[in-house]
């Protein structure tokens, strides 16, 4: 038996960070980073967290687009409580994907804000 008939189905997960840091005073959403896609495959979850916060009814959202168009999202809004949304978003290799972050009001801080991003990519066949 050839080792591709043992790994027909496997995949790789993938995990990109975004080590925010600080989020301030910000009334509306701002573009943190850009992800190239390495490898055909699926975005599968989102991830979104905060040590601190501070304001009134702070949340902290996280979505991946394609152009304009959210592919997925993540709500954090409790402190030190991360987030994940799944979801399975086909990607192709060399996209160009933005991640924005927003907050739910203008007075909104957090530190230790951080986000993950998971691709699956599946092995090749022979």
């Amino acid at each position: 038996m050839a080792l591709s008939d043992y790994v027909k189905g496997a995949f790789l997960l993938q995990h990109y960070n975004f080590n925010i840091g600080v989020v301030a005073n910000q009334d509306d959403v701002t573009s943190y980073g850009g992800l190239v896609v390495p490898e055909n495959g699926s975005i599968v979850q989102i991830g979104v967290g905060y040590l601190t916060e501070g304001g009134t009814g702070p949340s902290l959202t996280a979505t991946l687009l394609r152009q304009a168009t959210a592919l997925i999202s993540a709500v954090a809004i409790t402190a030190d409580v991360p987030v994940l949304a799944t979801g399975n978003v086909p990607v192709h290799r060399g996209e160009l994907l933005t991640l924005n972050i927003a907050t739910a009001n203008a007075d909104n801080d957090f530190t230790g804000a951080s986000v993950v991003v998971t691709m699956r990519i599946p092995f090749e066949d022979d």
